[in-house]
């Protein structure tokens, strides 16, 4: 067999491509962006919705219920952020959507994202004492509420403790508080530092009564 000889300057033009093509990947190309998964994950929670007794829609209006209004799934609010915890943690109060329900969260931590070139951040919470196994809070309001989303912001829910300087955040996991099913729930009110002042096309819409 013919031995092929690949010359110096042709193995450093293929290793500069090869850089090339990885460092114009998006930022989340370590991340498993799987449609069909958040499709059936949506489907899950409609069906809950749908018979759930602690759903929180109405008897009446689960009669014609077919499912919550989201976003297609899009990696396009899928994000590689930048993860730090506070040296010194606030205990701040987080009004509610009732009076006299205030809740106290501890801001635990930030996290920074960049999208078309610009740098935003999302304050983290978590309750008071902060416990391993806990979910963490990132409430956020952006330019679709009141338009395509709920008036009130949406939530992200952090399921552990990033054990990393980086987390992947993913919109497409964004949700409605229960008050905006049920005006009988008492929610966080978004805090006004977690404004985001984009659009973000991705989770959970406003809810529509059929």
């Amino acid at each position: 067999m013919k031995k092929i000889v690949v010359p110096g300057f042709a193995i450093l033009l293929i290793a500069s491509l090869i850089y090339f093509i990885n460092s114009g990947k998006p930022e989340v190309d370590d991340y498993v962006f799987n449609p069909k998964a958040i499709i059936e994950s949506r489907q899950q929670k409609d069906e809950a919705f749908k018979t759930d007794k602690k759903s929180p829609i109405s008897d009446d209006e689960k009669i014609n219920f077919k499912g919550l209004n989201y976003y297609p799934p899009s990696n396009q609010y899928i994000f590689k952020a930048k993860f730090t915890k506070f040296e010194n943690p606030d205990t701040i109060r987080i009004k509610s959507t009732k009076e006299n329900d205030d809740r106290f969260m501890l801001k635990y931590g930030k996290f920074e994202f960049i999208y078309q070139n610009q740098t935003f951040s999302l304050n983290i919470y978590t309750r008071i004492p902060p416990k391993r196994n806990v979910s963490f809070f990132v409430p956020f309001t952006d330019k679709t509420n009141n338009r395509e989303s709920y008036e009130g912001g949406r939530y992200l829910d952090i399921d552990e403790i990033p054990g990393a300087d980086t987390y992947t955040l993913d919109f497409n996991q964004a949700y409605n508080p229960y008050c905006a099913y049920n005006h009988k729930y008492s929610c966080p009110v978004v805090p006004i530092e977690n404004n985001l002042p984009i659009e973000i096309n991705a989770g959970e819409k406003v809810y529509k009564k059929y």
